[in-house]
């Protein structure tokens, strides 16, 4: 048998998060993420063929939020920590709240405003995966009442975001200046993860 490739191809991997206010759309973040490339690559070999680890695919179904992604000093200069993808077991720095984005789990009382899809391009060479994840007013339970905090280090100022897979494998990670989520405001968050075949 031959076992040379004839038929060589490059995949490309895209991440791109938007963070906004649910009513008014203010954009809080319009970012590109950092990508766990070990990780992704397996998670696609592992859809493709069926494989799970201890009966858990490799599907999206949590985003991570945390406050470590970001160092503040007295002064309130902000420096940004590198993105943990460079190994397997890469994760937030100080994960403080999940939220559930898999429409099957009986834990995800919104599946309209929190679920993974997947947007094709007829006749591209590309397509979306899009997690949506939308944290009501209600949501963090513990969180501030207004966003009006002079801290930048409550466990709710969000400044790192990752997904999380059912195999519990991270596929991405950002760091971004800190937003605070409290309950006078209902944020989204949009997840776009881009994969295209081909030169």
């Amino acid at each position: 048998m031959n076992t040379n490739f004839a038929d060589r191809t490059l995949a490309f991997v895209d991440g791109h998060v938007l963070i906004r206010d649910y009513d008014t759309n203010e954009v809080l973040l319009d970012k590109h993420n950092a990508i766990n490339y070990e990780n992704f690559s397996v998670a696609i070999a592992s859809l493709l063929s069926g494989t799970t680890v201890s009966g858990q695919g490799f599907q999206v179904v949590q985003m991570k939020f945390g406050n470590g992604g970001t160092v503040i000093d007295a002064v309130g200069n902000v420096e940004y920590r590198s993105t943990n993808t460079d190994t397997k077991l890469g994760d937030l720095y100080n994960q403080t709240y999940t939220k559930i984005v898999d429409v099957d789990d009986p834990a995800n009382t919104d599946t309209t405003n929190n679920k993974v899809e997947i947007q094709p391009y007829d006749g591209q060479p590309y397509s979306d995966v899009v997690v949506t994840a939308t944290l009501d007013y209600a949501e963090p339970a513990g969180q501030e009442t207004t966003d009006n905090t002079t801290s930048m280090n409550g466990n709710f100022t969000f400044d790192e975001v990752a997904l999380q897979t059912a195999a519990d494998t991270r596929l991405s990670h950002i760091c971004f200046h800190p937003i605070e989520k409290s309950a006078n405001r209902k944020i989204q968050v949009i997840y776009t993860i881009r994969i295209q075949a081909g030169s």
